[in-house]
This record gives C-alpha cells, structure tokens and sequence, in this order.
C-alpha cells in the first residue's frame, strides 16, 4: 500500500486560500490563518492533541476549506485512528476532488478501512483525472485483486503497461492473478510475453519454464533451463532451478550435482543456501544417502563462506539432530568465532558440554557466556550446574543465588534454580538450606518430579519427616510412573516407616523396571527382603549389588554377618 500521508505535500501545508472571495471577513481570515499556522507548528513538533484542537477551530471558521481537514486526516493516520481519518480525509476530498493528495490519502483509508469498492471508485476518480499515474493504476489494480476482481484487476494493469509498455510490476501483477484464477495458460501466456521482451534477464526464462513444468510441459521446461544453463553455467539461480527439475523427479544424483555446482559459488547468497539445507533437515534423517549429500553440501557450503557464523551454526543443528554431538559442539563454537553475541549458540554449545559430561568445558563457557550475558539467568544456572558435578558447592551456591535473582516470569524456571541450590547444600551436608530450597522449588513448580524425589529420598536417608517424604515421592511416581529410580525412593521411605511388605511390592517394581543393573537398587530390595523374613533371598540381592562394582563397607558387611547393618 502507498503511504501518502508521507509524501512531501504541496504549498497549501503552509498557507491557506479562501475557498472563494469574500468568503470570510479579513479578521477571520488573519485568525484563520494565525491558527493554521500553529496547528501545523505542533504538528511538526509532534504535539498531535494541540494540533487536533487548533485545526478544528480553523473548520469552525472556515468548514469549506480542505486543508485543516486533511491534516487532521493525516495525524489520525499515524495514531492508528482509521475512521476518524477517513471521515476527514473524505471532507477534504469532498471539498478539493481536484488536489491529488487529498484524493490519495482518502482513497487509501477506504482501503485500509475495508471499504474497497469505495476505494476503488475514488482510484478511478484520481486517474480521470491523472490518467499517467501508474502507481494509481497498479494500486487500484492491487486493490481490485484482493477483492477477487480478477478480470478487472487484470483490465487495469493492462491500463498501466500501456503507459509504461511491458514491465516486470506489470507483467506480474497479471501472472499472479491468472495463477490464483487457475489459467495457467494465460500465465505462461504473460511470463513469456516478459521473458522475450527482456532476453538478458535469465530470471524471467526461468520463471517460464517452471511454469511450463507445472503444466507438464516438461520439455519445454528442461529446453528452457538446458539453454539458460549454456548461456551462464556459473549462475546459480540457474543451477538450483535445474536441481529442483530433477529432484522433482527423484533423480537425486543429478539434482545434488547441480546443487554442489551452485553452493561453490560465492555469489549465490548463503540465506538461499542455507534455506534449501533447512528443506532436507526431515527428509534426510532417516535416508542415509540423502544424509551423506546434505553433509557434501555443508563442506562446499563452508569452504565457500568460512568467515560467516551461520555456515557453522545450521550444520551444528544438523550434527546435533544425528547425536554427532561432539562435532556439533566444534561447529557451534567455530560459529561463535563469527557470532559471539548470539545467545542461542552460546546456550547450545553449554548443553552440549552438559550432554558430553564436560563439566570443566561447561562451567569455563558458562562463565564465557556470562561476561556477554550478565543478566541472562540461563548462564548462572549453567555455571552452578557444572560446579555442583566438579564439588565446588560454596561457589555454585553463589552463582545459582545470583542468577535465581534474574529470573523473571518463570516459575519453571526459578523451580530449577532452587533445586540445584539444594542439591549443592545437601552435599554441604546444610540441610536445614537445602530443606528450604527445596520447599521453594516446589512453590514454583508442585510438579517439580525431580526435586519431589530428590527431596524425599534425602529425608528418608536422614529419618526426618518421613510422612512428607512419602506423600512427595508418591506424587513423584504418578506424574512420571516407571520409573526405577523413583520407585526405588518410595520403597525405601516405606521401609524407613517399618511398612515393610508394601516396600517390597514397590522394590520390585523398581527392579522389573530396569533397575536390575542398579547396585542401590539391589541392596535395597535386598533390605527389605531381611526385612519380611526373607534372608536367604536377601543374601542373594546383596551379592548381585556387590557383583556390580563399588560395594559400600555396610555391603560387605551385610554379606559377612548375613545380617542388615543399619
């Protein structure tokens, strides 16, 4: 749409003429001019309220002069008010149909106030009047179109290339609406009508026989792209025009080796290339040649643009959706080289130090990312992260406090601050702390399964409101059921309250439930099991918890004496 409102204007901004002499008195005129006059200083000075009172006294004055009218149109343009404008535009317009801006800036709030048949009247108004303007012409035509006035729309460019002859604005206009009429025919009718008349412009040959493929005119098509190919073999949109041919037809060889052709070539902009990566991101998954070629396409594609960050960023993603996730973290860290103010990469480069377990890696780009970003809360619940798995608890509670403070809106969020602020105070052995964070945590988020687990689990090492702990680790295995370890929590509170045969149904569960290869998990059943009366059983699971590495001093113990060690 054109914006009229912000076109330099004609003298009549600064000065106003009597509509006809006589008309006014001179007093009047002096006062009406005095208050124009104003009106447009606050106009200029953005004082729109000011300016909206003065160009009303001067209606009152004068109601047959269009000037105070149609700057009253254009200040209620800009504050988005559209039917007030329109209702001013249409008195100037009413009172002046001969000023072109005035018919203009009406004509366009009829259309952005959905009156469009009104709009077009007036369009057709202004070009009896200024039958060269060709703006007017495609604008009506525009607006025609978006009413679904095809056979006019078209009528009306056709009006506009008679001024200009052919045209890309013209010629186009009239292909997209035949499309959107179906007649491919007249489509291709129109794109090679601008394709002969602009030889030099391979774009529009190209436009031709994608439309001639569509209409399964493929040999036309391929003549088109096989001709266009001769005449500038090194032009890329060429290439991607002949790849997209035959990836059509599933010849996939041939469509990546034009593909490669085009990705060498500097000129071709890399948002396109990368556009066209992005397209195979689903269907290369699972297709593992298809998969080989995409990777091909990131070589050259890198090779041919090593100094821009997006190269390395989008085949991170890919590396990373193909849990290569070391070689997605070296493609991401390359791209922070060129990017190192994108806070995505910064954020994937960490979670992958966290998925690689490389909390030395984690806790240094977490610190990184934080001399960028020192108010983003992410970086400080990163850094705590990685100090808690490296034992440096007293500075992970530092940093988790800091950036718990930042968090803003988010309760899920803040949930996990907390968390991890009472998992590094547990291993401080501060457990009223770690207790309290605990609570909060759950105050953010009650359903919250890891600190509902972790908490209970504690509690029930410590014999400390065993109750609590019961009722949170249950809450745990109704939100996420199945799981081992937290089955394994619930049976352990249940013996620790003495309800030792609905612990053993729960320890079982935990061990059919893969928790076979756990050690904890099998000391435990095997607890319970000395527990029911079951020794000789128990015997057995304290031995396979031994089998499994690392046995505890109680472990050996229990072996020793067959007998539970407290």
């Amino acid at each position: 749409m054109l914006i009229y409102s912000c076109k330099p204007k004609q003298n009549f901004v600064a000065t106003s003429k009597k509509k006809s002499s006589g008309e006014l008195s001179e007093k009047e005129q002096l006062n009406f001019d005095y208050l124009f006059l104003n009106a447009n200083k606050e106009k200029i000075l953005g004082n729109f309220d000011l300016a909206v009172g003065l160009y009303t006294q001067c209606i009152k004055i004068n109601p047959k002069e269009a000037a105070p009218y149609y700057d009253l149109a254009t200040i209620y343009t800009y504050q988005n008010k559209l039917t007030q404008a329109a209702e001013s535009a249409r008195e100037a317009y009413n009172i002046n149909k001969e000023n072109i801006w005035y018919s203009l800036l009406y004509a366009e709030l009829l259309a952005q106030t959905a009156q469009f048949q009104k709009a077009i009247d007036v369009f057709s108004d202004i070009i009896k009047r200024n039958p060269t303007k060709v703006e007017v012409i495609m604008e009506m035509g525009n607006i025609q179109e978006q009413i679904q006035q095809y056979d006019n729309a078209v009528k009306t460019y056709n009006q506009a290339e008679q001024i200009t002859g052919i045209s890309e604005e013209t010629s186009l206009s009239k292909q997209r609406v035949y499309l959107k009429q179906n007649k491919l025919n007249k489509a291709i009718e129109e794109t090679k009508k601008l394709a002969d008349a602009f030889p030099q412009e391979p774009r529009y040959r190209l436009m031709l026989a994608e439309l001639y493929d569509n209409n399964k005119e493929h040999d036309k098509a391929f003549a088109i792209y096989t001709e266009a190919l001769k005449t500038d073999p090194e032009n890329p949109y060429i290439l991607l025009s002949l790849a997209d041919y035959h990836h059509k037809r599933k010849e996939y060889a041939k469509a990546f080796q034009f593909l490669r052709t085009a990705y060498a070539n500097p000129d071709m902009d890399i948002d396109n290339k990368i556009k066209i990566l992005l397209s195979f991101y689903m269907s290369s998954e699972e297709n593992e040649e298809l998969n080989k070629e995409v990777y091909s396409l990131f070589e050259i594609l890198i090779a041919t643009h090593p100094y821009d960050g997006k190269a390395y960023s989008v085949y991170g993603d890919f590396l990373y959706r193909d849990q290569k996730l070391a070689e997605a973290r070296e493609q991401f860290k390359k791209a922070l080289e060129y990017s190192s103010e994108k806070f995505a990469i910064w954020n994937q480069v960490i979670i992958l130090d966290s998925e690689l377990q490389d909390w030395d890696a984690m806790e240094k780009n977490s610190e990184k990312a934080l001399e960028i970003f020192p108010t983003q809360p992410n970086f400080y619940l990163f850094s705590g992260l990685a100090k808690i798995q490296l034992k440096k608890y007293k500075e992970a509670v530092e940093k988790l406090e800091l950036g718990a403070a930042l968090v803003v809106d988010n309760p899920q969020l803040s949930s996990q601050f907390f968390s991890n602020l009472g998992d590094a105070y547990h291993r401080m052995n501060k457990h009223k702390e770690s207790d309290l964070s605990y609570e909060k945590a759950l105050t953010f988020d009650p359903n919250n399964v890891y600190v509902l687990n972790n908490y209970s689990y504690y509690l029930s090492l410590r014999k400390e409101k065993l109750d609590d702990a019961a009722r949170m680790s249950k809450r745990a295995n109704e939100i996420e059921p199945g799981s081992p370890s937290f089955q394994d929590t619930y049976a352990w509170i249940l013996f620790q309250q003495g309800k030792y045969d609905e612990a053993l149904i729960w320890i079982t569960k935990a061990v059919e439930n893969g928790g076979a290869s756990n050690s904890v998990i099998l000391e435990h059943k095997g607890d319970i099991l000395f527990k029911t009366g079951n020794t000789r059983e128990a015997i057995e699971y304290w031995k396979m918890a031994h089998e499994m590495g690392e046995p505890s001093d109680k472990l050996q113990q229990k072996i020793k004496t067959q007998k539970y060690i407290e």
